[in-house]
């Protein structure tokens, strides 16, 4: 009968572990489509300005349009991949509470909720670009410069922000899979520790896949629009570049300051 309970009890574990990693999978899924729609909107976007080559003005009116464009492609597929996390912030709290690790379960749920309100940032970062890049093509060609500049320190700061969302859920999975499999070996009696110990070192794995794909995407877009600022300032007349020479913003204080002014 001993033997019965802990096979049963082992399972119960290994299910609740199982789970996780199905809702995990479910999100590296979300992460994959997110990075395909930057890594198109990347090639279309690149593509299409360094074929206007007929006027730095064509440049410039591409530029703005793709840097809008890509902006509009991906923030959908972010959008999805967020929720995809809150449904497992659901699912971890269910999982683990099934097996007797309720407040592990809402410890986790906290921290991946937490991870949202970066998520929500950089939805915000990234929406910024289209507010930076807007009226381009009809500015005034010595204030180009200081636009491409303040782009590529929106998409630094985005970048950030994506990679303080994906740390946080990392650290969250961290924690689940150091604790959730040592909690269960003795607190279910009788329980395989070897058996689930493999069932939640699979979950780490998963987790560690998943959160690699989610920075993929930011790192695509940060090497697609960065590379067509610099087919934006290759094309300008070499008078705009040397008397346009503006340092960029040092803080985030000052980034904001900068964006209000344009899009005022």
């Amino acid at each position: 009968a001993r033997g019965m309970a802990g096979g049963a009890t082992t399972t119960a574990a290994i299910i609740a572990a199982q789970t996780l990693n199905k809702t995990l999978l479910f999100v590296g899924e979300e992460a994959d489509v997110f990075n395909k729609a930057c890594m198109q909107a990347k090639r279309e976007a690149l593509t299409r300005i360094q074929a206007a080559n007929a006027s730095v003005n064509d440049v410039i009116a591409a530029f703005e349009e793709e840097a809008t464009a890509t902006v509009g492609k991906v923030l959908p597929t972010w959008q999805n991949l967020t929720k995809a996390v809150s449904v497992a912030s659901s699912v971890a709290t269910a999982a683990l509470a099934g097996v007797g690790q309720r407040e592990l379960g809402e410890r986790i749920s906290a921290q991946l909720n937490r991870s949202l309100a970066q998520a929500d940032a950089y939805a915000g970062t990234l929406s910024n670009i289209s507010k930076v890049v807007e009226g381009m093509k009809t500015a005034q060609m010595d204030k180009i410069m200081v636009r491409l500049r303040l782009v590529n320190n929106t998409l630094d700061k985005s970048l950030g922000e994506a990679k303080a969302f994906a740390r946080i859920v990392m650290d969250a999975f961290d924690e689940l899979t150091d604790k959730a499999a040592s909690k269960l070996s003795s607190s279910l009696p009788g329980a395989n520790k070897t058996l689930v110990d493999e069932a939640f070192d699979s979950v780490d794995r998963t987790a560690r896949g998943v959160v690699r794909n989610v920075v993929d995407g930011p790192e695509e877009l940060v090497g697609g629009i960065g590379s067509a600022t610099t087919v934006v300032e290759a094309s300008l007349p070499e008078e705009v570049k040397s008397s346009s020479v503006v340092a960029a913003p040092a803080s985030l204080a000052a980034l904001a300051v900068a964006l209000v002014a344009f899009v005022a």
